[in-house]
């Protein structure tokens, strides 16, 4: 497992190296969601270092990449598929195993996919049926 530090410098070449990458933006001050996401990050890039590269950027130290992607809170998870950004997702309550997994499964990710985590690891948006009404909709009208 291996998660790179980043410079401005280096990252779009970083994002070129494998067809898949994830980023962790954030900052040495955010002790709270920096902390809480950071053992669920190591274990995407364990499982998953054969295929994705992992890499990490100080928001505080460079300046230019957050920049240009609009990180606007830390910390925040983007997701690459051939250099290019497919998902940048704020907040330390996501599952970034599931998440790079439906990534490379071709899947839609969002903050309404599923992979949200609370801080026993338990699923906080559990896939639900559609109600009836829901199916009749989506029947009748495709939506």
């Amino acid at each position: 497992m291996e998660i790179r530090n980043l410079s401005d410098d280096e990252y779009e070449s970083f994002l070129l190296e494998k067809e898949y990458a994830v980023v962790l933006f954030d900052a040495p001050w955010d002790v709270g969601g920096g902390a809480a996401i950071r053992p669920r990050f190591e274990r995407a890039a364990s499982a998953f270092a054969d295929r994705v590269n992992f890499g990490e950027v100080n928001c505080d130290e460079q300046i230019r990449v957050p920049g240009t992607i609009k990180i606007v809170n830390v910390p925040t998870v983007a997701y690459y598929k051939g250099g290019v950004l497919v998902a940048a997702l704020i907040g330390y309550a996501q599952d970034v195993t599931g998440r790079t997994e439906a990534m490379l499964n071709g899947r839609r990710i969002g903050y309404k996919d599923r992979w949200n985590l609370d801080d026993e690891g338990k699923t906080l948006f559990p896939a639900r049926k559609p109600s009836f009404l829901g199916r009749l909709i989506h029947r009748y009208f495709g939506r």
